[in-house]
């Protein structure tokens, strides 16, 4: 990381998401913005839990495409997503 760097819990992806302007331009003016593998799961988790699945998983998509993510990568978030939302219906069917 570098001395201009941003690391984004789930609040402020969210807010980066849902286009929160004065995030946007702290964010703009960054070297680097990050997040951890976490936070791109549980954004996949609640993109795979929406009413809108397709549009909101494009969202988490493009927000994944424009940090960098530490520690894992892109795939095993979307599937952390996926498999936390077979288990919240397989708990609900039981």
């Amino acid at each position: 990381m570098t001395n201009n760097a941003y690391l984004l819990d789930i609040n402020a992806a969210i807010a980066y998401i849902d286009g929160d302007k004065r995030l946007e331009t702290t964010l703009n003016e960054a070297e680097e913005r990050c997040t951890s593998v976490i936070v791109l799961g549980e954004l996949y988790y609640g993109a795979e839990n929406s009413l809108r699945i397709q549009e909101n998983l494009a969202q988490v998509e493009k927000f994944a495409a424009n940090v960098h993510v530490l520690n894992s990568d892109p795939a095993a978030a979307r599937h952390f997503g996926k498999v936390n939302r077979q288990l919240r219906f397989h708990a609900v069917e039981n």
